[in-house]
């Protein structure tokens, strides 16, 4: 859907395009120079991550979100993304996102244990991977260890709110 919308708005917003507006251009005192535009891979689930980033390349999106539990690709059968992934299996990503230009921002959405050493597992293969920015729905009241990870790591932590389903409840938040 993403991809949908872009598509269009990148055809007819080129270095041609005509301003819109008055205030067009005029972005000397904008904060935000550069605005990272990333495919969240479970717009291709139904595919490989293998194929997922083909069909982001095609679309010339440069950054990427992964999720955990999407399978890697054909050649490599039972291997799927996710923080548990073996040396070998990361080495393959990212090569592949090297051959194809592509920069892996952010995961999720992952799910964290109950404990420090779960959570510090994701932020672990995160630091690792490059990834910047982790999306979760914690299940958990102490977000202390969220915080010291991400003090400590320098990655973000953006929440997720699943509409259906969500530990959110108990917050006092519409589900």
């Amino acid at each position: 859907l993403a991809a949908a919308v872009l598509l269009p708005a990148a055809l007819f917003c080129g270095p041609k395009a005509k301003p819109a507006c008055s205030c067009a251009g005029r972005y000397d005192n904008v904060r935000i120079k550069e605005f990272k535009i990333a495919m969240q891979c479970w717009t291709f689930h139904k595919f490989t991550f293998d194929e997922a980033v083909e069909r982001t390349k095609a679309l010339g999106i440069r950054y990427l979100e992964a999720y955990p539990g999407q399978p890697l690709s054909p050649s490599m059968p039972g291997a799927v993304f996710d923080h548990k992934m073996n040396a070998e299996q990361k080495d393959w990503v990212r090569n592949r996102l090297k051959e194809a230009g592509i920069r892996l921002v952010a995961y999720g959405v992952v799910s964290f244990g109950p404990t420090e050493p779960e959570a510090r597992e994701v932020f672990d293969f995160c630091r690792d991977m490059g990834i910047e920015v982790v999306n979760t729905e914690p299940a958990w009241e102490d977000w202390s260890v969220l915080d010291k990870l991400v003090k400590e790591t320098g990655i973000r932590v953006s929440i997720h709110n699943h509409p259906t389903g969500s530990s959110w409840s108990r917050f006092g938040l519409p589900e």
